[in-house]
């Protein structure tokens, strides 16, 4: 649940009064310094040969948005049709393939909100706004808290927007009983990846009380949200009923929630991931070390948009999900950089405290060793 645990910081007022409604990343790329284990011409190289792959394509974008959710509609009214007739059983099948398909539709929104998925501001806004209604996340705010994301990845002095709330193994160490305890919490995986993704879609989501995000524009982001949501709601329920919406939709959201929250955990939680302060933290560094690139099978690359190319879409925000790929064929060097397969995965979520010393992530147990 990124950005929903108990330890949030305050994002620097450089970052926050960036204009939200351009990627922060792209405006960072002429500043950054390069530092090692990637050369100055290498990652400069990267980002003039990724430049190209910025421009969307309409006509792709647009196919993209029907094979994403007319199969999300048809197989939503055949769940409810299974409901209708007392297959219940076929109802929770068929919520498997629903929630992919509507994870897909929260990467379509993902990528209006970098500015990616059409040429025109007004296009991305209002196609990522409507699918925010289906996503039950609130356009504007979140594009403003990703964009700060984007803008802080791995930084350990900007934590706290937009991500996953991290602790150095210092700071957990200084930590009370009930400090660590809370953490501990926070971070078991029935927590992160299910009441905690529950909780951040269903209930977090309305209502924008973050102080640092609590602006006025924020708040119309998130009560022009809920009332699409109320409206659709309270529509379906009068035709379905309030029992089968619920059996039908629920078990959707939460599966969705859940991979949603899966998946953004794993491009920047893995064991050799990149944390620095200050003078030690860049961009490029950040974005190629910091995040990973999640070696999918087909299928899942697919439900999933590509956002397991992750580095690369950290390096350059603007490429639409579907030239992803093709900068990997082009660039192979990119396809071995920080690389996470799906077996690989699943150790990930042992990891839960940056050791600064060893720069890397490492788990409870082995700060119980190194006490």
């Amino acid at each position: 649940m990124p950005g929903a645990g108990p330890f949030t910081n305050v994002t620097t007022a450089r970052v926050i009064k960036t204009n939200p409604t351009t990627p922060v990343v792209e405006l960072m790329v002429e500043k950054i310094h390069f530092t090692a284990p990637f050369a100055a011409d290498v990652t400069q190289r990267w980002i003039r040969a990724l430049a190209r792959y910025r421009e969307p394509r309409h006509c792709r974008s647009i196919f993209e948005i029907a094979v994403t959710l007319m199969p999300f509609a048809a197989l939503w009214a055949l769940a409810w049709a299974a409901v209708h007739f007392g297959y219940w059983g076929l109802s929770f099948l068929l919520a498997i393939p629903a929630a992919g398909f509507l994870v897909r539709l929260f990467m379509i929104q993902h990528d209006c909100g970098h500015g990616s998925f059409f040429r025109h501001r007004l296009a991305n806004d209002w196609v990522g706004r409507f699918l925010s209604v289906l996503t039950l996340t609130p356009y504007d705010d979140w594009r403003r808290a990703h964009a700060i994301h984007h803008a802080n990845s791995g930084h350990l002095d900007r934590r706290g927007i937009g991500d996953i709330d991290t602790l150095t193994v210092r700071e957990f160490q200084a930590l009370a009983f009930w400090g660590r305890l809370r953490y501990r919490l926070y971070r078991h995986p029935l927590v992160i990846f299910g009441l905690g993704a529950a909780y951040q879609f269903l209930l977090r989501h309305r209502l924008p009380i973050d102080s640092n995000r609590s602006g006025w524009r924020a708040w119309v982001s998130a009560m022009a949200t809920n009332l699409a949501i109320a409206v659709v709601v309270i529509t379906l329920i009068w035709f379905v009923g309030i029992g089968p919406f619920l059996l039908v939709h629920l078990p959707i959201t939460f599966l969705a929630c859940s991979v949603g929250v899966w998946l953004f955990y794993v491009q920047h939680q893995f064991e050799q991931t990149f944390w620095a302060h200050g003078g030690e933290w860049s961009f490029p560094e950040a974005s190629l070390r910091g995040s990973s690139f999640y070696d999918l099978p087909g299928i899942l690359r697919w439900f999933t948009a590509n956002i397991g190319v992750h580095h690369v879409h950290h390096l350059c925000s603007r490429i639409p999900y579907y030239r992803l790929p093709q900068t990997l064929r082009d660039n192979p060097d990119l396809r071995s950089v920080s690389r996470l397969t799906l077996f690989q995965s699943f150790r990930c979520v042992r990891f839960v405290l940056w050791d600064e010393t060893r720069r890397r992530l490492v788990s409870f147990r082995d700060v119980r060793t190194q006490d």
